[in-house]
């Protein structure tokens, strides 16, 4: 244990003795995220200020994730990040304010290692059992509806020089520091970016990688559980000792950050909210504001990690193709000639005899068969579907030991992944290869979401992380192996959670898996229907069915999008399932497509801009976008060019030209226009009195044209351009 924990475990004992007594004197400070999944707290208990959320993985039930955060101490010094888990006896329920969370707590300091390194190494155990009760987690109003309804106030805060800033690696952040929890779903930040403070989560929730259009993985091999980026929740505190503002963030559907690239750059839209004075259901729908500069927020990847980053995947040969599975170390792909031979009368002449029989050295195997495939990223190959795990297992066939990196030969070329349990039944680990530029294909199950393993399988804990069943974490996520032919549900299956006597979830009058969410709304009219684990309900009326729990709702053609996005129904592809994150709007295609912050909602050609100002059509040589300021009008290029303003006593403005207060431009006239009192008349050169009695022969001869008005001119502007979410 590194001897850099010990006064946070020193801090934050002193912390858990202080909390239950000063409790009913604590300063309210919190509220709950749009997306109601995160209560957010900001509270003084004794000399120390609690900054934390407690995270759900389900609404329907309520399951909660853990509690993470900050700890400050008011004497100064850097803050303690926090992770505590509900233990299995808790009653405590966020619907009942006098119920108690029964908690385990760990504390840790700012990692200097990798993230998972940190996680697996630097978390003491601080506190077995806190006793915390539901109103801590709570605004005053409690959980439920309120019947009266407020508007709420815009935040103070100002993102605007965040958006513009670019994020400096952890080197250059100012201070404190991220940490990884042991349950690694949430990347804990603690930094100075933009002259605010961030104290701030970064939460990850298992969701499918492969065919995300069905509702659960079952034996398909190309579907794996991983983890991936539900939104950013948190607090930042102004340098200036303004009040903190509670943030929700979602990612915007242009980001391109991974965590596996610290490089990698996140884009956010993000919004605000003080803390609530009313109930957090009421709060959560109302209270959550635009933030100015909050629509794009753009964080590189290193912002949210340690020094040491993740660290990287290992990497195999390009040579070798690794098959992702939902279990079973992945099968691998050996292009023929390089050690992969055709068996029997299957000799490769001149083609690919797809089908016939070859074979392999993998691992300690001299000799594993297969059959041959034209693959196209290799060619012709000998592809290995089952790879007995005895031909790599580690410290055997493959070098490393549980939970570290490893490697085997197949054929001529080397496979690396990582050393992972393959079996109830068995201590030892197998490697696990990751194909070039991926990620070790293996099956998340266990967690807060309870996700189950494919038929035949089991979930074991995840050597690799720091949550430690046997030490009385909960919830700890796993992964899934073979069983050996037992059935977890009805017996202790060797390694693997035990899921005996577990209480069914019933919804409605139908049972449903561990994990699900139950739906409100069903197809049928009924209650009888359910989610899987991973996956929220929508109503009926919003287009019905399921999302992933980081994109819960629905748009237009049925597309899952994150809770507050802007649905558009104008794409660039002239479709209409996209959107734009909280925070900023959809921008129509013949406006420019794309999304604009809410404080500068007008699209210029790829450009936002404030309210009233006007995008030119003709912008200067080499110039595809430019604009005018408010009171003022752009001018063609082919006649001179700029912006053209008016003085207060001719205000209106008529192309290049400044008129009296009243006057009405005639845009189809060449730039003429109308005295105050008349009205252009289209398709002619005359102006017609504004109560229509006068005959045309009756109206004022000709509109007047273009004269200088008084008129001042200056080159149009421009600003960065329009994001293309």
């Amino acid at each position: 244990m590194s001897s850099n924990v010990r006064p946070v475990a020193t801090l934050l004992v002193s912390a858990v003795l202080l909390l239950a007594p000063a409790l009913a004197s604590a300063q309210s400070g919190s509220t709950l995220t749009p997306d109601r999944l995160t209560y957010l707290v900001n509270k003084d208990v004794g000399a120390l200020r609690w900054t934390i959320n407690f995270n759900l993985a389900s609404l329907d039930p309520p399951r909660p994730i853990n509690v993470t955060g900050n700890v400050y101490d008011s004497a100064g010094g850097a803050p303690s990040f926090v992770w505590c888990q509900e233990h299995e006896d808790s009653t405590g329920t966020l619907s009942d304010p006098n119920s108690i969370f029964r908690l385990r707590c760990s504390g840790a300091s700012a990692c200097g290692d990798t993230a998972t390194g940190c996680a697996r190494n630097e978390w003491q155990t601080i506190a077995e059992l806190i006793e915390i009760p539901a109103s801590f987690f709570l605004p005053d109003g409690g959980n439920g509806l309120a019947s009266a309804r407020r508007d709420a106030e815009r935040p103070a805060l100002d993102l605007a020089r965040v958006a513009s800033t670019q994020a400096a690696g952890p080197a250059g952040v100012s201070a404190r520091g991220a940490n990884l929890p042991p349950d690694g779903s949430n990347f804990l930040v603690n930094k100075e970016l933009g002259g605010l403070r961030w104290s701030i989560s970064l939460n990850l929730i298992p969701a499918q990688r492969g065919n995300g259009a069905v509702s659960t993985c079952g034996d398909r091999p190309d579907c794996i559980i991983s983890n991936r980026v539900l939104n950013v929740t948190g607090n930042v505190y102004p340098l200036d000792g303004s009040p903190p503002q509670f943030v929700f963030c979602q990612e915007r559907q242009d980001s391109t950050g991974t965590l596996q690239d610290p490089a990698s750059e996140f884009r956010f839209g993000c919004v605000g909210a003080a803390p609530c004075d009313s109930t957090a259901s009421e709060c959560a729908e109302r209270d959550w504001q635009p933030i100015p500069g909050g629509g794009d927020i753009r964080l590189q990847a290193s912002f949210f990690l340690p020094p040491g980053g993740l660290p990287a995947t290992p990497q195999s040969d390009p040579d070798i193709v690794v098959i992702g599975r939902t279990s079973d170390p992945p099968a691998v792909v050996a292009p023929l000639g390089s050690g992969a031979v055709a068996l029997g009368e299957a000799t490769v002449q001149g083609g690919c005899a797809e089908g016939a029989a070859c074979s392999v050295g993998i691992g300690s195997c001299a000799s594993v068969q297969g059959s041959i495939v034209l693959d196209e990223a290799v060619g012709c190959a000998c592809r290995v579907d089952d790879v007995p795990p005895e031909c790599i297992v580690c410290g055997g066939g493959a070098t490393g030991t549980c939970g570290g990196d490893c490697q085997y030969q197949v054929g001529g070329a080397t496979a690396r992944g990582q050393c992972l349990p393959f079996s109830s039944t068995s201590g030892g680990c197998a490697c696990y290869a990751a194909e070039q530029g991926d990620q070790v294909a293996i099956s998340i199950c266990g967690g807060a979401l309870g996700n189950e393993c494919p038929s035949g399988k089991c979930c074991t804990d995840d050597i690799r992380d720091g949550c430690d069943p046997a030490a009385g974490d909960e919830d700890c996520p796993g992964l899934c192996v073979d069983s050996g032919g037992c059935d977890p549900t009805t017996s202790v299956c060797g390694s693997c959670f035990d899921q005996r006597e577990q209480t069914p979830l019933v919804c409605g009058t139908l049972e449903a898996p561990p994990g699900a969410s139950c739906c409100e709304d069903c197809p049928d009219g009924s209650t009888s229907c359910y989610c899987d684990p991973g996956r929220v309900c929508n109503l009926e009326a919003e287009g019905g069915g399921c999302c992933p729990t980081s994109r819960p709702d629905f748009c237009n053609a049925s597309i899952c999008i994150p809770s507050g996005a802007n649905c558009c129904v104008d794409c660039p592809d002239g479709g209409n399932s996209c959107y734009c994150a909280a925070g900023s709007l959809c921008v129509l295609e013949a406006e420019g497509g794309g999304c604009c912050p809410l404080d500068k909602p007008v699209a210029c050609n790829g450009l936002c801009l404030e309210p009233g100002l006007e995008c030119c059509a003709d912008c200067p040589e080499g110039e595809d976008a430019c604009w005018c300021a408010q009171g003022s009008l752009c001018v063609p290029e082919d006649e001179g060019g700029g912006c053209v303003s008016c003085p207060a006593e001719t205000p209106v403005n008529c192309r290049n030209e400044c008129l009296p207060a009243g006057s009405e431009c005639c845009y189809d006239q060449f730039g003429g226009f109308c005295e105050p009192g008349f009205e252009c008349v289209l398709g002619s050169d005359a102006c017609r009195p504004l109560d229509g009695a006068a005959a045309l022969g009756e109206a004022q001869s000709r509109p007047r044209v273009q004269g200088d008005g008084g008129a001042a001119s200056s080159a149009p502007v421009r600003s960065p351009k329009l994001s293309d979410s």
